[in-house]
């Protein structure tokens, strides 16, 4: 079971309380690892970065070769996502990805929601995106800590955070826990 022992989770927020059973994994149709991107939006100044937009390109490239699900997380009020990020999708049939909105630091909730409405698979998420300190590190966290089966993978090549970029010290304050892993 992707969500520990407990039968259901609850998300909070807008839509007031949406319970989520946990056995939305039972019927995949999206096999293979999920990646999430998260908050590659205009108003993030580290989402201009042409490295980090190059490599969740091909993310999102390999990810479509598999046929693995691909959530998009915005935060709300942000822009829209990156336009050489999202006319990756313009061919992937709609089943196969979503847009998560957020009005907070973690997309966990989001992404979670997005996987089980979609089918996506919950066995391994590959999180990428900006603002690597808060908005990553706080949705592969939440990810890790909510659904214990689930392997988180932080792909540090394609993440990026205002005024560190891609330097080592934006990874050391990385949690870890035993599900949780910078690849």
């Amino acid at each position: 079971m992707p969500f520990a022992s407990d039968s259901r989770l609850l998300f909070e927020g807008p839509q007031k309380h949406l319970s989520l059973q946990t056995n939305c994994e039972t019927a995949q149709s999206r096999p293979g690892s999920t990646i999430a991107v998260i908050d590659m939006q205009s108003a993030f100044y580290a989402s201009q970065d042409r490295q980090t937009i190059n490599n969740v390109r091909l993310e999102i490239m390999e990810a479509k070769q598999r046929g693995s699900g691909i959530v998009i997380v915005e935060f709300n009020n942000c822009g829209q996502t990156n336009p050489t990020i999202m006319e990756l999708l313009a061919d992937y049939d709609e089943t196969g990805w979503d847009i998560a909105r957020k009005d907070k630091t973690s997309g966990a909730f989001c992404i979670l929601k997005a996987c089980c409405q979609k089918r996506f698979d919950l066995n391994k998420v590959r999180v990428m995106g900006v603002n690597t300190r808060a908005c990553v590190k706080a949705t592969a966290v939440a990810i890790a800590m909510i659904s214990r089966s689930t392997t988180v993978e932080v792909v540090q090549d394609a993440c990026n955070d205002a005024g560190l970029g891609h330097k080592a010290e934006v990874w050391k304050d990385f949690s870890s826990l035993p599900n949780l892993f910078l690849v």
